[in-house]
């Protein structure tokens, strides 16, 4: 057991460095990238921060995430309007309780990190 709460410490450890990474990497897009609209899916998508009480947090994070990024690249591009709120979105769902269940943090970990390449490439 103890071996598992040091790789859920890892794990924890990891998301923080990719979230602060991610919230540099949001401040560093060039203001003449348009900003989207509020009927975008970020904007639609990340507002709200229920957790599925049956399913878990992760459940109730991963199903916000693929209404949002399950588009093909050139959709996934258009998606800037509300970066701010995907990286609040992941901050909170990173500290909901029991989000290492099932390698909840290890998922997110790697969503976050395809959300910053992908923002890269804008």
């Amino acid at each position: 057991m103890a071996g598992s709460n040091g790789n859920i410490s890892s794990q924890q450890a990891k998301l923080s460095q990719l979230l602060t990474e991610l919230h540099n990497t949001i401040k560093s897009l060039p203001s003449s990238i348009p900003k989207g609209s509020e009927s975008e899916p970020i904007a639609t998508q990340f507002c709200s921060w229920e957790i599925d009480e049956e399913e878990g947090p992760f459940f109730s994070f991963n199903r916000t995430w693929e209404r949002v990024f399950q588009q093909s690249e050139a959709e996934q591009k258009s998606l800037v309007f509300g970066l701010q709120m995907a990286h609040s979105f992941c901050a909170f769902s990173s500290q909901a309780p029991w989000i290492e269940t099932n390698n909840g943090l290890g998922l997110m970990i790697l969503q976050v990190q395809n959300l910053i390449a992908l923002i890269r490439k804008v």
